[in-house]
Parts: C-alpha cells; sequence; structure tokens
C-alpha cells in the first residue's frame, strides 16, 4: 500500500517542476532582428522589496560576446540590457543559475533559452532596389546586418534574368579593385557606415560590412534582373540566412540614337523654322557630340548647339531656321562611343536623311480678348502660308441699332448687354482648348477640338469680311482689321488650309478673339463697408464724368447703376456680396462686371480680373488686412515666475470706414486661453466684458507650470464664424532677481579697419555702491554683418569682392541628394575672441580689449561681451555689438530685376555714408563678371557614377564709371557680352583710400527660350 503513495507524490513533484518551469515566460525566442533587452518574467515574487540587487537568475551568454547589464524590474521581472541593439549574426543563450529560489526560498525550476539575429541580410544597396537603368555589368554594393563567408556568398548568391532559363553565378569582387570602388562610393556609403558606427561604438567606418558582386556574364539590355541573396549565407559566426532576399533591377536601354522635330501632325515633316535635334540614349563625349553634322543642299552644313558645360552631353540641337521642303542629311562621327565605350546600336541607320515641311498656316490674334483704343480701332491678326483671300466675320455689340432682344446692344443700358459681353467671353475663351460633348445617344462622347467650331456661323448680324493677303498667300504678314465704331467685337477667321493641316481633314479651322473698342477705362475697388468706381479716359488718362454706371453678376442680375462725378468717380453704398455669394458661371467662376457707357462709347471691368500692375512687381511695398476686428491684450508685465500673477486687460475694436467701432460683447469669447508653446499646455481664465468691449483677467500662474513662453489667445465670433486670434505673449522663467547692473561702453566713432577694439565696462550694485575689485572676463564673436537698410530695400551693400577663377563644391553621388555629409555646406559660425581677464578700480571700471581682429572686405559685427559673478553666486553677463566697416563710405548696387534684357543691363548706384545719408561726388566703379555653375558627370568603376560641381567666375573689364550725385545715385547701362549669369561690383574709395566693394548678380537671356513668361512688369 506504500508504494503507491509513494509514486503518487513524485508524480506530483515533476508535475510541479514542469508547471514552474513552464510558466517562467523568457524572450526572446528563436530568430528576431533589432534585439536590444532580453526578459525572464517569473510566476513567484524572486526578490524582497527594497533588494533588487540580488544576483541575477540567468547567464547571458552570448556569440560573439556582446556587453550588457542585468537588473530586476520587480519583483517577478529580470531584464538584461545589451549595450547597444544586437547585429545580425549573434546567438544567445540564457541559462538558469543553479538551486534557483524565489523571495520565499522555494525552489525555482527554470529551462535554458536562447535566440539568435539571424545570418547576414541586407539592409543597405547600391543601386537602390528598384532602379530601371542598371548597367550591364553592373556592380552591387550591398550593406549587411552582419560580416558574411565570402565562399556561402560565392555559392548562395545568384542573378535572374527574365527570359534566361538558368541562374548566373556572382562575381566577388576583393582586394585593389574592391577598396578603389569603396573609395569612390564613399559618399552613397556614409548613411549605412554612420548607422554601422551608431550600433557599434567605438568601430571604424571602414569596418562595416559591405560587399561587392557582380553578375558573372553581361547583362541583356532592357532585361529585368533580380539579385537573389540566398538561403545559406553564414555569418562568421555560423549563423546563416534562413529566407532569400530578392533584389529587382532593370537594365538599362541599348545606346541608341533618335531624331526629334516638331511637325504640324504626326505623319507631317519637320517644321523648318524649329529645332532639330539628335537625342542619345546615353551620355556621349563632348568631343564626339561635336562631329555631329547636319547638312543640305548644295554642301550648306547648320551649325550645332551643344551644352557650354565641358564633359558629356545627351543630345545636339540644330536650331535652324531650315529651307522649306528640303532634304537634310544627318551624320555622325565613325566610331561613336558612349560614356560607358558602348558602340550605337542603330548606327545603321546613319547617315540618316528627313525632309523639312514648308511652313505651317498661320492665323493668330495677340490674346482671346484685348482693350483697343478707340483713336486707333485696328485689331492685328498674323497670317501665313494662308489662302490669299480669307473670309472672315465679325459681330459687333455696340451702341448702334439695336433691338433688346438680339445679341446686339441697342441700349447699352439693357439689362441682358453685361451677361451678353460675358457670356461672349466664355465662348471665345472654351473655343481655346478641347472637350467633350455627349453624341446623339449619349452612349458615347465626341472630342471638339481648338478652332473646330464656328462661333459666329449661326450668327445672321454678324458682317462679313474678306481679307487680302499683299505679300502673296505664302508670306507672313501682319495685318490690321478695321473696327470703325466704339463697342464689344467677336471677331473670326477660317481657313481651310489651316483646318486641313492641324486637324487633317477638309473643314476649316476657326480661329477667334473678342475686342473691346473704347477710349474709357473702368476701375473698382470693392470693400466691406462700400465700393468705389473709378472712370477715366485711355487717350488722356482724365477723369470722365457723367459716364452711366452699372454692377452685375455674371448671371445678368443687377446690384447698383449710378453715374461718375466730375472726378470720375462714383461711390457705390451699398455692400456687395462677396465672391463666394455671387453667382458661379462656368469659365468665368464668380465676380461682378462693372460696365460704363457714354455717348456710343463702352466699357467694362470683370472683378475676377487679377493680373494688373501689382505693386510687389515694381519693389513697392504692400499692404496687409487680417480682416475688420482687432483684439489686443494689454500686461502689466511680460516676465513672471511661477506662481506669480499677471493682470491684462483685453481690447476688442472693429475697423470702420469712420475709424474703430465697439464690437457686440455677444460674440466675445468667455474665457482667454494661455498655451504652452513648447508642449501645447492649456489653462483658461474667465472674462466678463463691459459694453466697450473691455475686459480685465488674472492669471496666477500654478507653481508646477512649464517654463516658457505663453500664447494669450481669444476666441471670437466677431467676423462671423469661429476665429481663434492671438492677442500676446508673455514668459514664465525660472531666475533670481540680479543685486549688479552692468554698463559696456564702445567707442561712439565708426569703427573703420580697426584691429582690435577696447569695450568700457561700469557695474555697481542696483542697491547703490560700485562693484570694486570684482573679477571681469571677457570674450566675444566676429559674424559678417548682415543688415538692410530701411530706405533702400532693393540694394546689396557692402557685401565684399568678386573672386574670379573656378571653384569646385562638394562632389555628389548619382542619386544622392543630400548635402548632410563630410562635403557638406555649412554657414560661418563665427571667429572667437579673448580678451585678457581684469579687475575692476575703486570706481568699478575697467577696460576690455579685444583682438586681433583680421581684415575683411565687408562689415564685421562684433559680439562682446563681459562675464562677471553675482553677489548670490550666478554667474551674469552683459553683451555689446559692434561694428567694424571696410571705409567710411557704404556703397550699395541695384538692378531693375533679376532678370534683364539682353541687350541692355541697368543698375542703380548708391554711395552713403556710415549713418545712412547720401554721399555726392564720390567717385564709382562697376566691374563685370560671368559666372558659370555646370556639372561633369563623371563614370565611376561598375556603371556607377558622381558628379562633380564648379562655380567659374571670368572678368569681363570695366562696366562703367563715374560719381555719384547729390543723392549719392549714379545710374549705369551696360550692354552685355554674352548670356547667362552674370556679376556687377562696384567699389568706391573713402578720404584715406580704402575701398568698399558691393556685388550684384542678373541673368542676361540669350537666344534660348525663356522658361518663365512675360510678366506685366516686364513691359515697364
Amino acid at each position: 500500500m506504500n508504494q503507491p503513495r509513494l509514486l503518487l507524490c513524485l508524480a506530483l513533484v515533476l508535475a510541479v517542476a514542469r508547471v514552474d518551469a513552464a510558466e517562467v515566460l523568457v524572450s526572446p525566442r528563436g530568430e528576431v532582428k533589432q534585439v536590444r533587452q532580453a526578459m525572464a518574467r517569473f510566476p513567484t515574487a524572486m526578490v524582497p522589496f527594497g533588494e533588487p540587487e540580488r544576483p541575477a537568475p540567468y547567464a547571458v551568454d552570448c556569440l560573439p560576446a556582446q556587453e550588457g547589464k542585468g537588473r530586476w524590474l520587480d519583483a517577478y521581472v529580470w531584464v538584461f540590457d545589451f549595450a547597444r541593439q544586437l547585429p545580425g549574426g549573434v546567438r544567445c543563450e540564457l541559462k538558469p543559475r543553479d538551486n534557483l529560489r524565489d523571495a520565499a526560498d522555494a525552489p525555482v525550476f527554470a529551462a535554458a533559452s536562447g535566440f539568435d539575429t539571424g545570418g547576414p541580410v541586407v539592409v543597405w544597396q547600391e543601386p537602390f532596389e528598384g532602379h530601371q537603368g542598371i548597367d550591364e555589368n553592373q556592380i552591387f554594393l550591398l550593406g549587411l546586418s552582419a560580416e558574411a563567408n565570402a565562399e556561402s556568398i560565392a555559392a548562395q548568391a545568384s542573378c535572374e534574368v527574365a527570359g534566361v532559363g538558368e541562374r548566373l553565378p556572382v562575381r566577388l569582387l576583393s582586394g585593389e579593385e574592391r577598396a578603389r570602388l569603396l573609395a569612390a562610393r564613399r559618399l552613397a556609403l556614409r548613411h549605412f557606415r554612420q548607422d554601422w558606427q551608431r550600433a557599434h561604438p567605438g568601430a571604424k567606418a571602414d569596418a562595416a560590412p559591405v560587399v561587392a558582386l557582380q553578375c558573372q556574364r553581361p547583362l541583356p539590355p532592357k532585361s529585368a534582373v533580380t539579385l537573389v541573396w540566398g538561403a545559406g549565407i553564414n555569418a562568421t559566426s555560423g549563423l546563416a540566412t534562413r529566407q532569400p532576399q530578392r533584389l529587382a533591377y532593370k537594365v538599362r536601354p541599348q545606346f541608341s540614337a533618335r531624331l526629334s522635330c516638331s511637325r504640324s501632325n504626326p505623319k507631317a515633316d519637320c517644321l523648318p523654322m524649329l529645332p532639330i535635334e539628335l537625342i542619345f540614349s546615353a551620355p556621349v563625349p563632348r568631343e564626339q557630340l561635336a562631329g555631329v553634322k547636319l547638312s543640305g543642299a548644295e554642301g550648306r552644313v547648320f551649325t550645332a548647339k551643344i551644352d557650354e558645360d565641358p564633359g558629356e552631353g545627351e543630345r545636339v540641337t540644330f536650331r535652324g531656321p531650315f529651307p522649306e521642303r528640303a532634304e537634310l542629311r544627318l551624320e555622325l562621327p565613325p566610331k561613336l562611343l558612349d560614356d560607358a565605350g558602348r558602340r550605337l546600336a542603330n548606327a545603321h541607320r546613319f547617315p540618316l536623311k528627313l525632309r523639312t515641311d514648308e511652313y505651317p498656316p498661320l492665323a493668330k490674334f495677340p490674346a482671346r480678348f484685348g482693350i483697343i483704343e478707340a483713336s486707333d480701332p485696328v485689331l492685328p491678326v498674323t497670317l501665313r502660308n494662308l489662302e490669299a483671300d480669307l473670309a472672315g466675320k465679325t459681330l459687333e455689340l455696340s451702341s448702334a441699332a439695336v433691338t433688346g432682344k438680339s445679341l446686339r446692344l441697342a441700349d447699352p443700358d439693357a439689362a441682358d448687354a453685361p451677361r451678353q459681353v460675358l457670356d461672349w467671353l466664355r465662348q471665345v475663351k472654351r473655343a481655346e482648348y478641347s472637350y467633350w460633348v455627349p453624341e446623339a445617344g449619349g452612349k458615347r462622347q465626341r472630342e471638339i477640338r481648338p478652332g473646330s467650331v464656328a462661333l459666329l456661323g449661326a450668327e445672321t448680324q454678324a458682317m462679313r469680311f474678306t481679307l487680302s493677303k499683299p505679300g502673296g498667300p505664302r508670306s507672313f504678314e501682319v495685318l490690321g482689321i478695321p473696327l470703325a465704331r466704339p463697342g464689344f467685337y467677336v471677331v473670326e477667321v477660317a481657313s481651310p488650309r489651316l483646318g486641313e493641316k492641324l486637324h487633317g481633314n477638309k473643314e476649316p479651322y476657326f480661329a477667334q478673339t473678342a475686342a473691346l473698342v473704347t477710349n474709357l477705362s473702368v476701375h473698382f475697388k470693392q470693400g466691406r463697408e462700400n465700393s468705389l468706381v473709378w472712370v477715366s479716359s485711355l487717350d488722356l488718362a482724365q477723369p470722365v464724368a457723367g459716364a452711366r454706371l452699372r454692377i452685375n453678376d455674371c448671371k445678368g442680375r443687377e446690384y447698383w447703376q449710378g453715374t461718375s462725378d466730375g472726378s470720375g468717380l462714383a461711390r457705390v453704398p451699398a455692400v456687395l456680396p462677396k465672391r463666394g455669394k455671387l453667382a458661379y458661371c462656368e469659365g468665368l467662376g464668380s465676380g461682378l462686371i462693372v460696365s460704363a457707357t457714354r455717348g456710343d462709347d463702352f466699357s467694362f471691368v470683370w472683378s475676377g480680373w487679377n493680373e494688373g500692375l501689382q505693386p510687389w512687381r515694381f519693389n513697392l511695398p504692400g499692404g496687409g488686412w487680417e480682416g475688420p476686428v482687432v483684439a489686443h491684450a494689454i500686461l502689466d508685465r511680460s516676465l513672471l515666475r511661477a506662481g506669480e500673477t499677471v493682470s491684462m486687460k483685453l481690447l476688442y475694436r472693429r475697423k470702420t470706414g469712420q475709424g474703430f467701432s465697439f464690437v457686440d460683447a455677444k460674440l466675445l469669447p468667455k474665457v482667454v486661453r494661455l498655451v504652452h508653446e513648447g508642449s501645447d499646455e492649456k489653462f483658461e481664465v474667465p472674462v466678463k466684458w463691459d459694453a466697450r468691449a473691455s475686459a480685465e483677467a488674472k492669471w496666477r500662474i500654478p507653481k508646477e507650470a512649464k517654463l516658457g513662453s505663453y500664447r494669450i489667445s481669444l476666441a471670437d465670433r466677431a467676423d462671423g464664424e469661429e476665429r481663434e486670434r492671438s492677442v500676446g505673449n508673455l514668459r514664465v522663467e525660472a531666475f533670481r532677481v540680479p543685486t549688479l547692473k552692468a554698463t559696456l561702453l564702445a567707442s561712439s566713432a565708426p569703427l573703420i579697419g580697426a584691429e582690435a577694439v577696447d569695450l568700457g565696462v561700469q557695474i555697481s550694485y542696483l542697491s547703490g555702491g560700485t562693484a570694486a575689485g570684482l573679477a571681469v572676463n571677457g570674450r566675444g564673436l566676429v559674424l559678417p554683418h548682415g543688415w538692410q537698410r530701411g530706405d533702400y530695400e532693393t540694394f546689396s551693400f557692402s557685401n565684399g569682392k568678386v573672386t574670379e577663377g573656378k571653384r569646385e563644391h562638394g562632389a555628389e553621388d548619382e542619386g544622392d541628394a543630400e548635402f548632410d555629409g563630410e562635403d557638406d555646406y555649412r554657414p560661418p559660425l563665427g571667429r572667437a575672441l579673448r580678451a585678457k581677464a581684469i579687475t575692476l578700480d575703486a570706481a568699478g571700471s575697467g577696460k576690455l580689449g579685444f583682438g586681433p581682429i583680421a581684415a575683411s572686405d565687408q562689415p564685421q559685427r562684433l559680439v562682446l561681451e563681459a562675464e562677471y559673478r553675482e553677489a548670490n553666486g550666478e554667474t551674469a553677463s552683459a553683451a555689446r555689438q559692434v561694428v567694424i566697416w571696410p571705409a567710411a563710405v557704404d556703397v550699395g548696387i541695384a538692378s531693375d530685376q533679376w532678370a534683364a534684357a539682353k541687350d541692355e543691363v541697368r543698375l542703380k548706384l548708391l554711395a552713403l555714408d556710415l549713418a545712412g545719408k547720401p554721399l555726392a561726388k564720390v567717385p564709382l566703379q562697376v566691374e563685370a563678371f560671368s559666372r558659370r555653375d555646370y556639372s561633369h558627370r563623371k563614370r565611376l568603376l561598375g556603371g556607377f557614377y558622381a558628379y562633380q560641381n564648379f562655380t567659374e567666375t571670368q572678368g569681363l573689364g570695366l562696366a562703367c564709371k563715374g560719381e555719384s550725385d547729390a543723392r549719392g545715385e549714379f545710374l549705369c547701362s551696360y550692354t552685355p557680352k554674352g548670356s547667362g549669369q552674370h556679376v556687377f561690383q562696384v567699389s568706391a574709395r573713402d578720404e584715406a583710400g580704402r575701398v568698399a566693394t558691393a556685388h550684384r548678380e542678373v541673368w542676361v537671356p540669350g537666344e534660348e527660350d525663356w522658361w518663365f513668361k512675360a510678366e506685366a512688369n516686364d513691359r515697364m
């Protein structure tokens, strides 16, 4: 009977042991990436409260060895913190301590556990995964999570090529070949190496595991390639990858050349007046590009335009113009190779013969809508290669013989006259673009192309006219269409020849425009409370009295009518709707049309027009407006400590035509909000507004309040919608009230070319008495003095000399757009200045001497600081800034715009004294320089490229010289000797012979088209 009981007890003991072992949870387990910590969680309390230094329950053993430290988080949880994130290829084992017991001295049964970080995987690659243009002999750089065994890489890594039924083995680069490639790609590698060093403190960047490999056979052009980092690649620790990695790429196309030219339609020949280009699929050395030749009949050779930058290019441009209907021959130099040494795949197509078309037909108005002065009512139209006699129609909307229901304006004050004008403007604008309309049945849509619809085809009142071309049908001419009377016109010309060329059918092409013939100019200013209309004459720019005025929306609804007074003005007392509240019309949007009639003259303005003469185009100041309601907080002080109370008075006012008015208290907030700008922590203080929209509030700052700046804001509905306004700021800081006051004294006279600066120091107690015997240290910083004189905002002042020569910028890897490495640009931090420590005399005075200060051709700002000890032991300081000028004259230079006309650069020079007052009769001299920025692409080993960036500045000689006038100004006009970036340097000498210089960059256009359109200020 005793034997069964004994067996039962042994079974219970074993069961308890198994349970204990299962309930000790250990993590991580298996293969885990990015491990920083291992943890064991026990089912019972393991350490008594207050004794976290008890022995570790586990021993952590890693291969390769890893540093770390164990600790108890609480009575149940023990963790082992690794010194850094574990790299790949690490295997760790957690072995329980012998005779492990819990806090109650009961035995704890725990099993051994382990994990690993897996084999070496690819964490960085170059070229990046998905690259669509790798080289046929591309070398792949792979950054790994751990050092890998070279033999296993060669055995398990491979290349898969679409269309090839076998895997291609890889070749590992080693020795000098690998070293040269890594040196050339150091910029691309720097991010991976920095990450590696962060994970391995103390390790050298060159120790980061980088593999360079290459497919053993050249890759077919345009093929899809997959680089396979296979399973079974071993780390040096013996751990192997369990899953393959697949990196997809695409090989670049073969080296080829194609011809590009503009055509009137896809089947036509090249247009003779536009450039013809030969475009290569890969860069070609410049000397070979120069050998590309385009020739015509009788051996005429056309000049090729190649990019001026040295090195390589991908296109050759022949600008023309070329003969009409001519055969041209495009020839390539023998043995043409790209930058990789590849031969041209389609070389058999060259020499290439091509033909030019005739000059295409043209019928073009200057714009879709324009205003023509009634004194010379002629509408220009440009014609080329059209019928000798061109048919056209005009539709006149004027004050002559018009009935109320017709499309003519019988009466300028007719209700639908403004709507009719806008409707025609919309139709003319719509005809400029393609659009789709449903066909019969509505199941399909038909494209309406520009010029395929006649706007005036069904207008019986349209007057027909014929344009005769004196120079014959093929000549290029600008003809005038007379528009005899004032009024609004729609003009349309039709050409079957133009339709055949552009649309490929026998239907005419219709070119339309709208024109307003008038001597009235209408101006409109819409305000919040009222609006203003002003009418002037176009020919004399004089006010027009007695003009009948109306304001309508695009649907024809009338909002006001009146008459201009003797000053040409008409005040609109009514509040007109805002744009968002007005009717919307397709093609026009929302807005108001203001029309004016006087006698038989008619004119209008549309409030949606927004490209007039704006102040900023002429460097004039503009205004700002944030709504009619303003709010402000007045504080008793703005610098406080935690626990103190700030008092504030809050005000609301509404801007009106007569000044300010009060805001209805019902629209104002019930609380004022204070928001900490660092954390967005908010505090609210209740407020009560009086009838004058004023309130007082007090905020007792909590003792635990965060230090920093607080924004005072009010959320109201004073503008009709919810809006939060920032009305003030205050700062909460931890500070002690100072006991000393320091005064720093510098020379009152301007410092010119000074090599040292003396700074007087006077320190006294706030309670009275001097700080005799106080030790004072001095330090300073020399910085560039960036400044702008308020009255001369468009000028550059004394910003130094222009340096000639070629300067190389930091090299840039292809595809590496960041500049945050060793080749980055960093702004100058300034040069430190020191001063010998001094002890204040009995009067609390002393002198700090700063120097030496290096000479500069630009003004230098010196930040000088005196440091001393407060009575409470804190270190305090006082600072003073002084400026050292290179000369006693300050010169400035300005240009009309950043881009000048190609035949003239206009510069304005200025000479001022150091107080900013004009200096007369100062000799000024301007030198011109050309500046080019260019990059040269350099091919590296294995299909990689790098860019070398250069800036080259070259002197062009004297641009102009003269003397400043009574306003300190001198105007300089210079004819540029080329196009591109120019730099102009002005210099002047003071009475002591010291030189001040300033420079300004100006872009001078060349023959090529500008990428930006002409603006309103380009005409002035």
